[in-house]
């Protein structure tokens, strides 16, 4: 995640401290075998809407610390607009510190974790009613039972409407 996706009053880390994060969850992931995957923390989608979320986020803020004094320029160095894939590269490259772990975590990994994904389709336009055993032979003999009423009780057919 870009190091300018955090501010230092809401995580308590500084810029040198977020690197030193980053630096090390990118070894763990390889001691362990894990892929290390670069994501952008996306809360709008362009740069221009950076204002607006900062009036809600400080908002929200404002009404879990009451009384607490807050900037209104607290946010102004948070970026989480969408970005390119060249500009999470860069971003990585900054970070890591290096061009081949960059593309590696930007590019290679995040690849690789898509084509481990199932591919579903979460709702079709087919029927799916439950299975219950003996559910059809209880039918069919509540269904007779009612055309023997019917006929022990002589209840004339029903016209259809022309």
């Amino acid at each position: 995640m870009p190091s300018d996706a955090y501010t230092d009053i809401e995580e308590g880390f500084d810029e040198k401290t977020l690197r030193e994060m980053y630096a090390r969850f990118y070894e763990l992931g390889h001691e362990i075998g894990l892929p290390v995957l670069f994501t952008g923390n996306v809360h709008y989608l362009d740069p221009v809407d950076h204002k607006a979320w900062s009036v809600l986020k400080i908002s929200d803020i404002a009404l879990h610390r009451r009384g607490q004094k807050l900037s209104s320029t607290l946010f102004d160095a948070v970026k989480l607009h969408y970005r390119t894939t060249q500009e999470l590269l860069r971003c990585a490259e900054e970070i890591l510190e290096d061009p081949e772990k960059a593309k590696e975590v930007v590019i290679d990994n995040p690849s690789r974790f898509i084509d481990r994904i199932e591919s579903i389709q979460p709702i079709t336009r087919t029927l799916h009613p439950p299975i219950i055993e003996g559910a059809e032979e209880e039918t069919e003999q509540r269904k007779n039972s009612c055309v023997a009423r019917k006929r022990f009780w002589k209840i004339p057919r029903r016209r259809k409407k022309s």
